[in-house]
């Protein structure tokens, strides 16, 4: 009917590819939160689930993260209880030695006064026994009586004799009291020690008891947190199967629109040839309506068309790999990472970092489609452009996004802004999905992102 829009005729490829994309959404309906995947519409939804996967699937990475600090900072603490709890069996080994030094001294301290003291009392018994022998009974022993003296001045001189010997003893037994209190002294003195270190000793025990503790219940939490985040760990394995799957329907897709759009373009030309046998004669019959060609009509075509035609970039139209040594930087700023280089992390660098100015404006290389706009696992708020020929630029660690998917935006066009904190630019030049050194594309290479 003239004036009616044509109708595009499911292909039976596009048939195949509905069936791993409703698989997908059941096990996203099983998998993921209520709200997130729905079986309603899946191929037309694949691009908003495919974030809701995405975003799931960072803020696990993000718990997981933040559980790990913990892990570390946990073990740091059970390996510091640890040290603690040497050092105090240490200590305490230190005490138990001191003790029993302090024991022997002790017993060695009551030896010397049972000794001293069996010596003293040995000697106030000589003393006494002397002393009954002089006094009472008149008898010397050894020494003569003063009444067996044969001259007047044996008298004086035994006198002095027994008062010496009587000084003697008592010196002796002054002296015997002297060393005993002296030791008496020291065992006091290890008795107050011995009282010193018993307290040291039940401090160190409950200081030991505690720090017991500690770890006990540090080793649980350890074990909780290992848990969970072995949890996240599946649950993020089982995100980004989802997450890779959604990517290949994608792919899949694109690809058969692109093949649709060449067997269009093919037909376009064969209508164009027939435009030209039919003639006059054909136009007059239709009466101006548009002549279909192999099922299709030429109304309604030229918009699809346009959709699939490959972009095509600059004043002259060239398309994208013919701007190759000409393309501006998208930012000016300090290289801090080149293409293939190897970074302490171990990562080998897929593009290029650059370091600009605070809040400052990311602009697209050269004229596209974004066909990415939102949050990348690991890169952050990220912009994706395609390029036409499957080239792609991404550009990462952004702060605002200023395109949504589908719009197009020309050669030099803001795409986004760095952020205010860390304004580290991370592009990418991706030819059919692999990532290529983007040196070589800017005019005068690397030093073009010089200030």
């Amino acid at each position: 009917m003239i004036g009616s829009r044509p109708t595009i005729a499911v292909r039976p490829g596009r048939l195949v590819l509905l069936v791993p994309v409703v698989i997908v959404f059941v096990f996203l309906q099983l998998s993921l939160p209520r709200g997130i995947a729905s079986a309603q519409e899946p191929e037309g939804d694949v691009h908003k689930r495919l974030g809701d996967v995405i975003k799931n699937r960072e803020e696990a990475a993000a718990r997981t993260a933040e559980r790990a600090e913990r892990e570390r900072d946990l073990l740091a603490e059970v390996t510091s209880t640890d040290r603690k709890l040497l050092s105090a069996a240490r200590k305490r080994e230190a005490l138990r030695e001191e003790d029993a030094a302090l024991e022997e001294e002790y017993e060695l301290h009551l030896e010397r006064i049972e000794l001293i003291q069996s010596e003293y009392d040995r000697a106030r018994s000589l003393l006494s026994q002397r002393l009954a022998s002089i006094y009472k009974r008149g008898r010397l022993g050894n020494n003569r009586s003063l009444l067996q003296a044969a001259a007047s001045s044996e008298p004086l001189r035994m006198a002095r004799y027994l008062a010496a010997v009587s000084r003697a003893d008592t010196n002796a037994l002054d002296d015997y009291e002297t060393v005993r209190r002296r030791h008496e002294t020291a065992i006091g003195e290890l008795d107050v020690q011995r009282l010193t270190i018993a307290a040291k000793k039940a401090d160190f025990e409950q200081e030991q008891a505690r720090y017991e503790r500690a770890r006990e219940e540090k080793t649980i939490l350890l074990a909780r947190l290992e848990k969970d985040t072995e949890a996240d760990r599946l649950r993020q394995g089982e995100l980004l199967a989802v997450e890779t799957e959604l990517r290949r329907i994608l792919e899949a897709s694109n690809a058969e629109i692109e093949g649709e759009a060449a067997d269009d373009d093919a037909a376009a030309a064969g209508e164009d040839r027939n435009d030209d046998a039919l003639g006059e004669t054909a136009r007059e019959k239709d009466r101006g309506a548009d002549v279909a060609v192999g099922g299709s009509t030429n109304r309604g075509r030229p918009e699809f068309h346009a959709r699939t035609t490959r972009p095509k970039h600059g004043k002259t139209g060239e398309l994208f790999p013919d701007l190759k040594g000409t393309l501006q930087v998208p930012v000016h700023g300090d290289v801090l990472s080149r293409y293939g280089e190897k970074r302490s992390s171990g990562h080998v660098v897929q593009g290029v970092l650059v370091r600009a100015g605070k809040d400052t404006q990311v602009a697209s290389v050269a004229g596209g489609e974004i066909v990415f706009s939102g949050p990348f696992p690991g890169l952050g708020k990220t912009i994706i452009i395609s390029h036409g020929d499957r080239y792609h630029t991404v550009y990462a660690h952004l702060d605002v996004l200023q395109h949504e998917v589908g719009e197009r935006v020309r050669e030099n066009e803001i795409v986004g802004s760095l952020p205010h904190s860390e304004p580290v630019l991370h592009f990418e030049l991706r030819a059919e999905g692999k990532a290529v050194d983007p040196g070589g594309w800017f005019g005068g290479g690397y030093s073009a992102f010089a200030r």
